[in-house]
């Protein structure tokens, strides 16, 4: 009978729990969606966004990286403004926008992650750390900001790939719920288009002024 009632219990408390997160998805896409629509400047909106999910959904740290198809790299545009990751950044030696990955370096989980449009995940920190650090480095990363798992996930539009989403978590991948890893693949859809609204605006905007400096040569001529 005991047996049976702690069974019970048990079922009960992840029934809870899992109720709590998809509660708490829908609160958080909510915030997204409002982050969408408030914004079109894409490294505001960007770093709206790794802020929400982190203070939301109690991560540890969260990067945007989006490719720069002209130049061939991935370039952070948002990260986690923790003291712990900021820290982490001085201990680099470098600046956010200075972690900038080549397309075709294929150590990089992240360049993994875009290659094959597939979630990654590692327990490493140097998979989406590598070139810019040595082993020894990550692992004083990891100590200092207590990242037990980092997933990347493309953030894919079509036949697109816009760059990816890295969350750090302070538990192993194997310790997530079924509830949270839906949560995570429901939020990343929505991330993607938002970013692509932000990016087609300001494709839009660079065209535009494009457009006006020849009509002002036009006239001058």
């Amino acid at each position: 009978m005991d047996d049976n009632v702690k069974h019970v219990n048990e079922e009960i408390y992840k029934k809870n729990f899992e109720l709590a997160i998809k509660n708490k998805t829908l609160s958080v896409l909510r915030r997204l969606y409002d982050i969408a629509i408030s914004s079109l400047d894409i490294t505001e909106i960007a770093q709206k966004i790794v802020d929400t999910i982190v203070m939301e959904l109690n991560f540890s740290a969260a990067i945007i990286a989006l490719v720069d198809v002209k130049k061939q790299v991935l370039r952070p545009v948002a990260i986690t403004r923790s003291p712990e990751i900021l820290q982490s950044l001085a201990e680099m030696g470098k600046s956010l926008s200075e972690v900038v990955t080549p397309l075709n370096f294929k150590n990089n989980l992240s360049i993994v992650a875009i290659d094959t449009k597939e979630r990654q995940i590692t327990a490493n920190l140097l998979d989406i750390l590598d070139p810019h650090v040595t082993q020894e480095m990550a692992d004083k990363i990891e100590n200092l900001t207590k990242i037990k798992t980092i997933v990347v996930y493309p953030l894919i539009l079509g036949k697109k790939v816009l760059g990816v989403f890295i969350v750090g978590l302070a538990k192993r991948a194997d310790d997530l719920s079924l509830a949270e890893k839906q949560t995570l693949e429901e939020l990343i859809s929505i991330v993607a288009i938002s970013l692509d609204r932000a990016s087609l605006h300001k494709e839009l905007e660079i065209a535009n002024d494009h457009l006006r400096e020849l009509d002002k040569m036009k006239d001058e001529f």
